[in-house]
């Protein structure tokens, strides 16, 4: 067991690829993400909904953990792998 698995009864799904700081939470919605507090994991999981500002999103529940709200304000961070994300680094088409 993981300290992630340990703090919070649910195991960790591990990103694939390197994870990246994600700036533009409405972005993730739908997709696998890890949440960070000053550099920690704090909890991994599925986006399930985002304000239209990206400034609040809510995880879904996880078995044991229910549906959490992540709030941009109070320093959290969202991670993903780039490889969830192919598109944010390539160029405009015009």
């Amino acid at each position: 067991m993981n300290n992630f698995t340990a703090a919070h009864g649910s195991p960790a799904v591990s990103l694939s690829g390197k994870p990246m700081p994600q700036d533009d939470w409405c972005l993730t919605r739908g997709r696998h993400i890890e949440v960070r507090h000053r550099l920690n994991a704090t909890r991994m999981g599925l986006v399930e909904d985002v304000t239209s500002d990206g400034s609040i999103l809510w995880l879904a529940a996880d078995g044991p953990v229910t549906r959490t709200m992540v709030e941009k304000s109070e320093g959290y961070e969202v991670w993903a792998s780039e490889e969830q994300f192919p598109t944010w680094n390539a160029m405009p088409t015009l």
